[in-house]
């Protein structure tokens, strides 16, 4: 089966499987790159009933969880250039509400905002995805908990070397036997993926650790989606570091560092009555 083949399949796969029988939206999915195709498929894939088709999944996973994370962080970049756009064309306008725009100014925001709001959805889709893909990396660890997957096999599904495997491995305990909850899950998100083997480590080594990668960018958007966790932060930075100006806001950049950022709200309507 040649690339174009493939493709074909794993489009009406996702037709089928999705239940989609609006012809504009088939074509719309026919003009999808391959890898947004299996970043999709990955997720409709039939749940796995088998230890094979749990390793199966897993590899699916840890595949097209790289491209994925790529493609929210370069669609966040993108966001905010949109909104430092935004805010250039705010402070030229010197505009407080819509009503003090011109006709011609008023159509240059309109398309803003709109560009924003479709590029702000665009993100959450892809969040949603991401959270999505660590629920089912969460499960399949826990297959693995319950049916004590040797170390060795394990190992063997992140393409690690058993022995600085071990060495990636903070807590010391018997792999084989434990029968600790979220095992594996722990030590994806220790870094076992990283072919370290200095007690000093450093994130992505030469795979890349897209496992590492993908849990934590869930826990920090877990903590991000958490009001009362974010106003404690916002709190804190506020009354420790002075920032107090009502326009500052407080975003996580792509190492999930704390920043804080002036983002001008969209314009208020106000009746001229």
């Amino acid at each position: 089966m040649n690339r174009l083949e493939f493709k074909e399949k794993i489009i009406n796969r996702i037709v089928f499987r999705s239940k989609v029988s609006n012809q504009d939206a088939v074509n719309s999915i026919k003009r999808r790159t391959m890898d947004e195709l299996m970043i999709y498929y990955v997720i409709i894939r039939e749940e796995p009933e088998t230890l094979r088709e749990y390793h199966n999944s897993f590899a699916w996973i840890r595949k097209y969880c790289k491209p994925l994370l790529k493609m929210r962080a370069d669609a966040d970049k993108d966001l905010r250039e949109i909104k430092e756009e935004y805010n250039k064309f705010v402070r030229y306008t010197g505009a407080k509400n819509i009503s003090d725009l011109t006709p011609e100014q008023y159509k240059i925001y309109k398309l803003c905002v709109e560009t924003m709001d479709k590029q702000e959805a665009q993100v959450k889709t892809l969040e949603s995805l991401i959270m999505m893909y660590n629920t089912k990396l969460e499960r399949i660890c826990d297959f693995y908990d319950k049916h004590n997957l040797p170390f060795h096999d394990f190992c063997q599904l992140i393409n690690m070397s058993e022995s600085v495997a071990r060495l990636n491995i903070r807590e010391e305990e018997d792999d084989d036997d434990s029968t600790e909850k979220q095992r594996h899950y722990r030590y994806l998100f220790q870094g076992v993926e990283s072919d370290r083997s200095d007690p000093d480590w450093k994130r992505n080594k030469s795979n890349g650790m897209p496992c590492f990668k993908l849990i934590s960018k869930s826990i920090r958007m877990l903590i991000n989606g958490n009001a009362e966790a974010k106003e404690k932060v916002r709190n804190y930075l506020m009354d420790n570091m002075g920032l107090a100006a009502g326009a500052i806001t407080i975003k996580q950049d792509e190492e999930g560092n704390l920043v804080a950022e002036k983002y001008y709200p969209k314009l208020r309507a106000v009746s001229t009555k």
